[in-house]
């Protein structure tokens, strides 16, 4: 089994890939091509972040654990209507580079994340 630090961190960088992939294409295999790679970001976010917080939470504290690990997914639907003016004002490869820039933010967030976890609990969560 992958370690949750790369699993996380390797989804994020994914995610990146994916927006550059979708800034630079033109044809439908291209797109179709990117629409794969954003899939398996997806893939390797969703499932794994529910089962990181399942074994990170304390029973009684479970559901809190759960609406904050849920405020990323909020947070995107937050910032992805913007995505639309962004295009106009800032052009489409730009718009996309932003967000592929958010993304690898997000990687170094989770980086630190496992850095401090590993710090405060001595544990190395696999």
């Amino acid at each position: 089994m992958y370690r949750d630090r790369y699993v996380f961190i390797g989804g994020a960088l994914i995610y990146a890939l994916g927006m550059i992939m979708f800034s630079s294409m033109s044809t439908f295999w291209g797109f179709s091509a990117a629409i794969i790679v954003f899939t398996l970001a997806e893939l390797m976010s969703a499932g794994p972040q529910q089962a990181f917080v399942a074994r990170l939470a304390p029973q009684e504290m479970r559901g809190q654990y759960f609406a904050a690990a849920s405020l990323r997914f909020t947070l995107g639907r937050t910032i992805a209507p913007l995505s639309i003016p962004l295009t106009g004002w800032l052009g489409f490869k730009w718009t996309f580079a932003l967000l592929a820039l958010l993304a690898v933010i997000a990687a170094v967030i989770y980086n630190m994340m496992f850095n401090r976890l590993k710090e405060t609990s001595g544990v190395v969560h696999e």
